[in-house]
């Protein structure tokens, strides 16, 4: 909970000069100006003018909020308006009043209900999504299941989904666009489409279109490439630093692993200490958090070196390869890997990531 709360603080700094900040194990708020708030049971007694920022295990808008809400946490319940956007992840998300700006939701119980009055685009992302509302401008919708009953679209709606129901009392003012992995699981009753129906298969390449904004290679690009790319430009420039850098990581495994998993946490905790006196310092050290994991990563094909090594078998008397080369077919080896085992590949390349900031911190400490 506490994660979240920073993240959301973050992300909303610069929307009040000075924003009143509550905590608590139930917290019952609301008044003039932006809120922060973060505890277990939230509920807004007052109208808010401003924006609100919460983060807790549960939420209950009971009076108005002027402006954004952003909300993080496990339930969400908006019995009364919302003034502009609302932002929220939550398991079960449940909106039963207008939103007058954008929507930004994921979770995995969402429902829209039929008081509900959107009024500008939204996206929504979830497992279990049921949408009974008005929705003034395009919506787009991701998830498992997608329910659409007697609901209202002024625009184009556009769904990804394992399965589709949109019945017969849905208006939609242009078009509608399903995307399941095959037409039988999505059934469109509706007739009262302006535009047109166009019914297409889910593809990988609709899921990156969703994600990104932009088709990626069929071959799955790993994130991670622009890491080791870097990572090689060091061990072409430093060679014998960087080999002896390896072999400090790999003579004390689980040591640098346990620390590599622990600075992280350490890191969250005292910024989430300083983030009430010291909000500046908590924006820094969030900020610079994903940095260090970024350049922990930077070396994960150099730590399988001695693996690549081997590949030429051990009666070859071939000289040994430059460890340059190979960096690069451990390179190649962590991105065939990645993009044919995904989380696998993704386990294996986070595990030598926390091995190489472990060391560091040990080199630091030196």
């Amino acid at each position: 909970m506490c994660s979240t709360f920073l993240c959301l603080t973050l992300i909303t700094s610069a929307l009040a000069a000075n924003p009143l900040y509550k905590t608590g194990e139930r917290v019952e708020f609301g008044g003039p100006g932006d809120i922060h708030v973060a505890g277990k049971t939230l509920e807004i007694r007052e109208t808010v003018i401003g924006d609100v920022v919460a983060a807790g295990q549960s939420l209950r808008v009971l009076q108005g909020i002027g402006e954004d809400l952003w909300f993080a946490g496990e339930s969400l319940i908006l019995d009364q308006r919302v003034g502009d956007d609302l932002r929220a992840l939550a398991a079960r998300l449940y909106i039963n009043q207008p939103v007058d700006g954008h929507v930004l939701v994921a979770g995995e119980e969402i429902l829209v209900g039929p008081e509900s009055t959107i009024g500008k685009k939204s996206m929504i992302a979830g497992g279990e999504i049921t949408l009974e509302g008005t929705f003034k401008e395009p919506v787009t919708v991701f998830g498992k299941e997608v329910i659409v009953t007697r609901a209202t679209f002024d625009d184009q709606l556009e769904i990804y989904a394992e399965e589709i129901f949109v019945d017969a009392e849905t208006s939609i003012g242009k078009n509608l666009v399903v995307r399941t992995p095959s037409e039988k699981d999505a059934t469109v009753l509706t007739k009262n489409i302006g535009g047109e129906l166009f019914r297409k298969k889910l593809s990988k390449q609709d899921i990156d279109v969703f994600v990104t904004g932009r088709p990626m290679p069929l071959l799955r690009a790993s994130p991670y490439l622009s890491q080791w790319i870097l990572g090689l430009l060091l061990v072409v420039l430093w060679p014998k630093k960087m080999e002896t850098f390896r072999d400090r990581v790999l003579k004390k495994k689980l040591t640098h692993l346990g620390l590599g998993v622990l600075v992280p946490i350490a890191w969250m905790l005292v910024a989430v200490i300083l983030a009430l006196p010291f909000t500046l310092l908590t924006v820094m050290m969030a900020l610079a958090l994903p940095v260090i994991l970024f350049l922990s990563g930077i070396l994960v094909p150099l730590l399988i070196t001695p693996w690549t090594a081997t590949l030429k078998g051990k009666k070859s008397k071939k000289k040994k390869r430059a460890l340059w080369k190979e960096t690069c077919i451990a390179t190649v080896i962590l991105y065939v890997l990645y993009s044919l085992l995904g989380p696998i590949g993704l386990l294996f390349s986070v595990v030598l990531s926390a091995m190489t900031l472990g060391a560091v911190v040990t080199s630091v400490k030196r």
